[in-house]
């Protein structure tokens, strides 16, 4: 009786935590050695059987896993192909070539910088009627030393991959022995950025100019010109027209009429 009475307070006791337990003791898979065993009919299968079927289990998982598996990583065909042949150490002078075991193997290749040097040649006219010489090529910075690749590595670093000049430089000097202040970046992005002035007056009409754009701003703090280590509170703006997909940025010192008094210019 007094047994009977023990496995029927213990079956209580788990009909209360699976009903008002937490959910982690809810529902337990498998039962501590301490605990008592339900009066099931179905015997559990022993500690020994168990392991095995885990076993197996897992050693089928994963023959399942090894039969699925993609495989290597293509490699796109945009890439360039440096072929590489390795001959055998041994003598194959006579031998019939049948075909070539291919290993592909994705190398990277340091970015390279090079000194565009323009040769002019200068001939005299005759009579002393003065030289003639070729007309150098339009450059974005006049009598600079940056070309445009490098103008253009610098600035999507920067603005794209978030890479500040102070970097750049050092790893100028790390990649390339080429010492490039970044107080000279400095000047050459001011230089581009008015190049890039008119892209963006145009990019600005073209926008603005949709009967439908979504407007929103977003906070930053823009340091001061007049005051010296202050910052003031500026806005991006930026205006999407989700039917072209055409999106702008613009800056403006408020939130006010500022930023949406451009609309009114437009319309």
């Amino acid at each position: 009786m007094l047994e009977k009475f023990s496995s029927m307070k213990f079956e209580l006791a788990q009909l209360k935590r699976l009903i008002f337990g937490s959910k982690r003791e809810r529902f337990v898979s498998g039962t501590e050695d301490a605990q008592m065993s339900l009066p099931f009919d179905v015997e559990a299968p022993s500690r020994e059987e168990n392991t095995e079927t885990t076993i197996e289990e897992v050693s089928s998982h994963q023959r399942r896993k090894r039969k699925n598996h993609p495989g290597r990583l293509s490699l796109p065909d945009h890439l360039p192909v440096e072929e590489i042949i390795i001959e055998p150490e041994e003598d194959v002078t006579g031998l019939k070539c049948i075909g070539h075991e291919v290993t592909d193997e994705l190398e990277y290749q340091q970015a390279i910088l090079k000194i565009n040097r323009f040769m002019r040649p200068k001939y005299a006219r005759e009579d002393n009627q003065g030289i003639i010489c070729g007309e150098l090529p339009s450059r974005p910075i006049d009598k600079g030393i940056a070309g445009p690749g490098l103008l253009s590595h610098i600035l999507v670093s920067k603005y794209v991959y978030h890479l500040p000049f102070y970097r750049q430089s050092q790893r100028f000097k790390t990649e390339h022995q080429i010492d490039i202040p970044r107080s000279t970046m400095g000047g050459w992005q001011g230089t581009i950025a008015r190049l890039l002035h008119l892209l963006h007056e145009e990019q600005k009409r073209q926008v603005l100019g949709q009967g439908y754009l979504e407007v929103d701003e977003t906070p930053i703090q823009v340091l001061d010109p007049k005051k010296k280590g202050k910052t003031h509170r500026g806005y991006y703006w930026v205006y999407y027209s989700p039917i072209q997909r055409m999106v702008l940025f613009d800056y403006q010192e408020g939130r006010g009429r500022e930023g949406l008094f451009i609309l009114c210019c437009i319309h």
